[in-house]
């Protein structure tokens, strides 16, 4: 969706008001594009500050999101995290629609090796459940 604002709308400052708090996937909103991100369990005083940031084209990051953010190691808030690329074709099979099961059945794998690729793809990304990790795949794979 950002994608498509911003393809539609290039000079339109977006802040995004958010209730997640997965760094992956505000990394990801970060580099489609938005200025600011707000944590929707900020103070209301945040939002103003946000739009008047966004506004003069600075980059916004509410104070509960910033403190997340400096609470993760070095190398994964600078970096974005190293899957393989079976890892990678796990997710790319899953957010086509089909379920662990299958992927095993098409790759001629066992349950237990996708489940794990899946489930250290998961920890890499910093996502902690499975609605979790189809948002961020949604907006990874589909929005493009």
């Amino acid at each position: 969706m950002i994608n498509a604002i911003r393809r539609r709308y290039p000079l339109l400052p977006v802040i995004v008001l958010s209730m997640t708090t997965n760094m992956s996937i505000l990394r990801s909103a970060l580099s489609a594009g938005v200025l600011g991100l707000v944590d929707k369990s900020s103070s209301l005083g945040e939002l103003p500050a946000a739009i008047q940031a966004v506004s003069r084209q600075d980059s916004y990051i509410s104070t509960g999101l910033r403190d997340k953010a400096s609470e993760l190691p070095r190398s994964d808030a600078s970096a974005p995290p190293k899957l393989s690329p079976r890892e990678l074709e796990v997710l790319r099979l899953l957010a086509s629609g089909m379920s662990v099961t299958e992927i095993a059945t098409q790759l001629h794998r066992s349950i237990t090796t996708i489940s794990r690729q899946k489930g250290n793809a998961m920890r890499k990304l910093g996502v902690v459940n499975d609605a979790e990790m189809f948002s961020f795949l949604q907006g990874k794979w589909i929005s493009d």
